[in-house]
């Protein structure tokens, strides 16, 4: 709204960079608040010098607001030299699986990863989920890996600052990421340049950025069951970790935050000289 007011007074273009929430739709959280700004927020669409989405999916999901809205698409960066490759960091007889930084809330579907964990810890006693960051759901999920006699095998590292992230990424073997919902998940994207093989759901950019067969798998939405089969695969083949691991850095390189940076940079002109 200020950017428009801004443009309305002194003729200042401005650009739409659409991350997740601000899209109607996105949040179940914000359904009424939703029907009374989507007018708003389409006129602001509509007088904007370019409106941009971070992945397809939330593209798509935008388009629901206005069919006729141009919508492009720029990728969120990633910083590679931050986020690197460091096998050597994996501990001998542990099989760490780590969601990345996030937020723990209900629409991460952690319940149905830990469900997973507890599927697999019997027969793989080595595998350990580790769930960094902080939020509404984490005490409901305590209680729930405390029900099912799993303490050994799922740890809760509380909120980590970002810059101290990448260890925790390149000691594990996989990243998983059973969200409900994204637009795009800059943990899915720390962890392809750390190297790690992704399983992911269909939400967000999670289909332009897992390789099926490749990089990962693309995982069944609140299927526990699905997930541990998945998992399955890279415990009973390890070599499948490094493989599709190197998938994965080979699609980070290609999203640094150079490239990203060029592309906002190409597209600023264009509205500028417009």
């Amino acid at each position: 709204v200020i950017s428009l007011v801004l443009k309305l007074q002194y003729g200042l273009p401005y650009i739409v960079s659409l991350r997740g929430s601000d899209v109607p739709g996105y949040s179940e959280r914000f359904t009424m608040i939703y029907r009374f700004l989507s007018p708003v927020i389409r006129y602001i669409w509509k007088r904007s010098g370019a409106v941009v989405s971070n992945s397809k999916g939330l593209k798509e999901l935008a388009l629901r607001t206005n069919k006729q809205q141009e919508i492009d698409i720029i990728f969120n960066g990633i910083d590679v030299e931050h986020f690197r490759p460091k096998p050597e960091s994996r501990p001998g007889g542990r099989f760490i699986i780590t969601t990345g930084a996030s937020r723990v809330t209900h629409r991460k579907g952690l319940d149905h990863l830990i469900e997973a964990v507890s599927k697999l810890a019997s027969e793989y006693p080595d595998i350990l989920l580790k769930i960094m960051g902080e939020g509404n759901a984490q005490k409901e999920l305590e209680e729930m890996v405390e029900k099912l006699g799993i303490k050994d095998q799922v740890r809760f590292l509380g909120r980590i600052p970002r810059e101290e992230t990448a260890p925790f990424y390149q000691e594990a073997s996989l990243f998983v990421l059973p969200s409900l919902n994204e637009g795009m998940s800059n943990a899915l994207l720390e962890a392809l340049g750390a190297g790690l093989p992704i399983l992911a759901t269909d939400t967000g950019g999670s289909k332009e950025l897992v390789h099926e067969g490749e990089n990962g798998f693309i995982i069944k939405m609140k299927d526990g069951a699905d997930i541990a089969e998945k998992i399955r695969i890279f415990l009973d083949d390890p070599d499948k970790v490094s493989k599709m691991g190197s998938e994965s850095r080979k699609i980070a390189e290609k999203m640094s935050w150079v490239s990203v940076a060029r592309e906002y940079y190409e597209l600023y002109g264009q509205v500028k000289g417009s």
